[in-house]
């Protein structure tokens, strides 16, 4: 893989995220086909999180996407203004699990049964567990001054 380093600013509109999968098909080659279904499930879950929990603020009205690939690594940082304390204390809590746990796996079987017991369940989060089981990334977060920022890293080597 080619040396990647892009940024956005986007709108959190829907149609921006078909727009980013656009982008992102252009820079991988055919045969990354793995790791390429990865990352854009993985941006196209992160993004699609910003725009169903992020919240504009006066002075943010943005999403942020920072998107890093080299040899040795993939890197997607998604941040978003959140002002809604009980959607930030959601995914904190299902971050916090996934950072956690040992097995992606195991926690991805589990939210998905959680789904199915409880269908009424807003904010199911599962996209979340998606990119740590199925894209492989570890993910991180921190919250600082109504930003949100989710990092996801996938290891290569």
């Amino acid at each position: 893989m080619n040396d990647v380093n892009l940024s956005f600013s986007i709108n959190p509109t829907w149609e921006v995220v078909r727009n980013i999968e656009e982008k992102l098909r252009s820079i991988f080659q055919p045969d990354d086909s793995e790791i390429f279904y990865s990352t854009i499930m993985t941006v196209s879950e992160l993004v699609e999180n910003a725009i169903k929990y992020g919240s504009a603020t006066q002075t943010v009205k943005s999403i942020n996407l920072n998107f890093v690939a080299d040899e040795k690594s993939i890197v997607i940082i998604v941040s978003n203004p959140i002002d809604n304390v009980g959607h930030l204390e959601v995914v904190k809590s299902h971050l916090d699990r996934i950072k956690n746990s040992n097995d992606p796996q195991q926690l991805y079987i589990q939210r998905l049964q959680d789904l199915l017991e409880n269908p009424n369940i807003k904010n199911s989060q599962l996209g979340l567990y998606r990119i740590a089981y199925e894209g492989q990334f570890a993910l991180n977060y921190g919250y600082e001054n109504n930003i949100l920022t989710i990092k996801a890293i996938r290891k290569l080597k």
